[in-house]
């Protein structure tokens, strides 16, 4: 296995990992009165997942949110807490 195929195994690990990670957040609010309605990988196999947040049984498209995680670059790439962390802080910027 070449460098590039690892990096890409290892991203899509993540992607894994942060996925089951954020699913124990359907039940439980992961701030305030939002939760996690759905977990997504990013097209085209960019080191990401989206994230989408809404109150606890939404399911119209206009009253959910949706934010990209980074995971990062290569031997840098976050842990399924601070793709958390992430989304709670995107959550609190002013203005959201």
């Amino acid at each position: 296995m070449n460098a590039a195929d690892e990096d890409e195994h290892e991203v899509e690990d993540l992607q894994t990992d942060v996925t089951r990670f954020l699913l124990g957040f359907v039940h439980a609010p992961l701030l305030g009165d939002q939760y996690v309605r759905g977990v997504l990988p990013a097209p085209e196999g960019a080191p990401a997942v989206r994230g989408v947040l809404g109150g606890r049984d939404e399911r119209a498209p206009a009253r959910l949110t949706a934010d990209e995680i980074p995971l990062g670059p290569g031997t840098e790439l976050l842990t399924p807490h601070d793709a958390v962390g992430l989304l709670r802080a995107a959550r609190t910027e002013p203005g959201r």
